[in-house]
């Protein structure tokens, strides 16, 4: 977890466009792995960017790649929309509109093995129709050598995605790839996705999320609205005691 403690707007990150619905998209009741982490219970609304965040360890990615399918819990439940579904591996997560990227530099992720930034050229982030669930394709110029060649790949699974988990996606990138970016991350939710934005890094959960779920060795310490929330506070809830 990085940053100094503070709450003003970073000018670094684009403003946020859009604002969540009440409804909710994702419910998760009971969620638990023995020995890794839960029972967590937490929700994602509709057009909302939700923060994941906490120390090494803490248990962010393994609640998401549990969600998606890549190493389901022991317990609990998953409701999308108004029903439950069961999620055993990543093709039915995908087949349910769920989607989970990895660290840019990773190659193994569930999205059919395609890297983050490949996943921009799947919107076009000039033009992302408000209230619609499809994306446009208009962005690969934003992309280097064989990451274009990724994007064929990944463009079916933005078109029905309803959710979609980004684990560390600025980590090591330069301002003008963290922008781009971040700037995909706002029109996704203002076309009515729920995005999951996993991140240490505390300006980035600050400046782009609405709520932030706060973990500790595998638990929920607190759900925070994120602009009623400082620095401090998070800081303070993931530390160990």
């Amino acid at each position: 977890m990085t940053d100094a403690p503070g709450h003003a707007p970073d000018r670094a990150y684009p403003a946020r466009s859009g604002t969540p619905e009440q409804s909710r998209l994702l419910s998760v009741t009971g969620l638990a792995r023995k020995g890794v982490f839960g029972p967590l219970d937490f929700s994602l609304r509709r057009g909302e960017i939700l923060g994941f965040t906490g120390l090494a360890g803490a248990g962010c990615t393994e609640v998401a790649q549990a969600i998606c399918g890549a190493d389901p819990g022991d317990e609990g439940a998953i409701r999308l929309d108004k029903g439950e579904v069961s999620i055993r591996t990543p093709r039915e997560a995908i087949r349910q509109g769920l989607v989970y990227l990895p660290e840019t530099r990773k190659l193994d992720g569930l999205a059919a093995r395609m890297s983050l930034a490949a996943s921009l050229a799947l919107a076009k982030l000039a033009g992302v129709p408000a209230r619609a669930g499809d994306v446009d394709d208009d962005a690969a110029e934003l992309l280097y050598g064989s990451d274009q060649q990724k994007v064929a790949i990944g463009k079916w699974l933005f078109r029905a995605a309803k959710i979609i988990f980004f684990d560390e996606p600025t980590r090591g990138l330069g301002a003008g790839a963290r922008h781009a970016i971040h700037t995909l991350l706002d029109r996704l939710a203002a076309a009515g996705i729920g995005v999951v934005l996993i991140s240490s890094e505390l300006s980035e959960i600050m400046a782009m999320t609405d709520r932030v779920v706060v973990f500790r060795e595998g638990q929920i310490m607190d759900v925070l609205n994120t602009r009623e929330t400082t620095q401090e506070a998070i800081v303070d809830l993931a530390s160990p005691r």
